[in-house]
């Protein structure tokens, strides 16, 4: 059959058909292009059967995987020829929804890579609401990202996997820095391995980010807990507070319950339970958790319900605020920076870290910045080399190397330019109009001069002046 006639067979509902006539071709041989899409779209409409069902939790989930498992190992067989055709990409955005329930996803998609899908599922789209929806592409990395820290915890997952995985988050973090989840992914990796201070220093990041999140707050608190159980209650209290919905809260307040009846204050921790049991009650879920059991059955909760001493929380806002702060300035990691430039319309002075590169210190949150002038050395404190920066202080430094350096050389200026150069052994310096109105035209300037590294407009990188005097007749 041609592809046509293979997409007449599904069109009828006759998928199923098609689909053993395909198999049966391809394991006669045939392998050209436009029976291998047909033969892919096929496989689709199995595996759309398999996924719809597991994501409606019809059937038995464990038959479901091993059908998902199967058909996908025969997509891989017959599929390679097809990478970033509509069926291959389609293929992967529908196997997206069983990510987090089929255990060897992350082996399927080390074998798919990241750059097959087609020009349409690397672009966002836009819902009817106008609300912007990440690509399939974006989405498929974040599904690895997110596997990989759950599979670093499982000692049966194979190591090339989790290799695999660990290298896509990197490459992920450093494309898109500003996505809040892939910090959270890394920090799950941290936590599993023991590295407990870099997992915090990276939750710090995602709190930042989202500090209207309970879920935020609750797992930095969870990472706290160990060495500050104090700020450990006060981030998880924080997350209740937080919450839009008691569903956010389903473990929350378990977890909080218990660091409070830690801290001996039995009557806030009853509170918690009783508002856990609530809930379940009101969902019509019948089964306790064993923790929420034994929370219930706890001598203080019995009293608390007895007497009614249910006692709520108090804003935690404050305190959650200050422990942030300061989990914030212990991760801070400094790096020199060059003043490069005010601009004062913007009201920001930007610092220039590279020749192509720096961040700015907006004046309304920095306002001793406005009054820093170019070619000034400072250190500048972030969470993350590349992004905003937390604080900045002064730095002892006065030139930084290859980006900021002192210059000895001959300054030149034409009658009719305003602008200079100065030429030096090394580079020629460009002079701009402020610094070279001091000096007279047609003649030859002995001078010392500053220079930072930048790129110019033309893409170029080149040295600019940022001081210049001149050389003193004893020197």
């Amino acid at each position: 059959m041609d592809f046509s006639e293979y997409m007449r067979f599904r069109r009828d509902g006759r998928s199923p058909e098609a689909l053993e006539l395909a198999r049966a071709e391809f394991r006669a041989g045939n392998r050209d292009v436009w029976f291998l899409r047909a033969y892919a779209w096929c496989l689709y409409d199995a595996h759309k059967l398999l996924v719809e069902d597991l994501v409606s939790g019809t059937g038995q989930q464990d038959q479901l995987l091993e059908g998902v498992g199967a058909l996908l190992r025969e997509f891989a067989v017959m599929a390679e020829p097809l990478r970033r055709d509509m069926a291959f990409s389609k293929m992967l955005g529908l196997t997206l929804k069983v990510a987090r329930v089929w255990p060897r996803f992350l082996g399927f998609a080390k074998w798919a890579g990241i750059d097959s899908f087609e020009t349409a599922d690397t672009q966002p789209t836009t819902a009817a609401d106008g609300k912007r929806i990440d690509s399939v592409r974006t989405r498929f990395i974040r599904a690895i990202c997110r596997e990989t820290s759950v599979a670093i915890a499982k000692p049966d997952a194979p190591p090339e996997w989790i290799a695999w995985g660990e290298s896509i988050l990197e490459k992920a973090l450093e494309t898109d820095p500003r996505d809040p989840w892939l910090p959270y992914y890394r920090c799950k990796v941290h936590e599993t391995r023991g590295e407990q201070e870099q997992a915090i220093a990276r939750m710090v990041r995602v709190v930042r980010k989202q500090s209207r999140a309970a879920w935020s707050w609750a797992y930095l608190g969870q990472l706290l807990e160990g060495d500050r159980p104090g700020d450990a209650l006060v981030c998880v209290g924080h997350a209740t507070l937080v919450a839009r919905e008691e569903q956010e809260l389903a473990k929350v307040r378990l977890t909080l319950a218990r660091l409070l009846a830690g801290a001996g204050r039995h009557a806030e921790a009853a509170e918690q339970v009783r508002r856990a049991l609530r809930y379940r009650e009101e969902a019509g879920i019948r089964r306790l958790p064993p923790d929420l059991e034994a929370l219930k059955g706890a001598d203080w909760y019995t009293q608390a319900e007895a007497r009614q001493t249910f006692q709520p929380l108090p804003d935690q806002e404050a305190a959650a605020r200050a422990i942030l702060a300061s989990l914030e300035r212990s991760a801070l990691v400094f790096m020199p920076g060059v003043v490069d430039h005010l601009n004062m319309q913007k009201a920001l002075t930007f610092v220039a870290t590279g020749p192509d590169g720096g961040v700015p210190l907006h004046h309304d949150r920095f306002p001793e910045a406005a009054r820093l002038e170019p070619g000034t050395v400072i250190d500048l404190g972030c969470l993350e080399r590349g992004e905003a920066a937390v604080e900045w202080r002064p730095s002892e430094a006065t030139t930084v190397p290859g980006l900021l350096e002192t210059f000895r050389g001959t300054l030149e200026k034409e009658h009719d330019r305003e602008f200079a150069f100065i030429r030096t052994g090394k580079a020629d310096i460009y002079v701009p109009k402020h610094l070279a109105g001091a000096f007279a035209p047609k003649e030859r300037h002995e001078v010392i001069c500053t220079a930072i590294r930048s790129k110019k407009r033309d893409g170029k990188v080149g040295w600019r002046a940022t001081r210049v005097d001149p050389v003193k007749l004893d020197s």
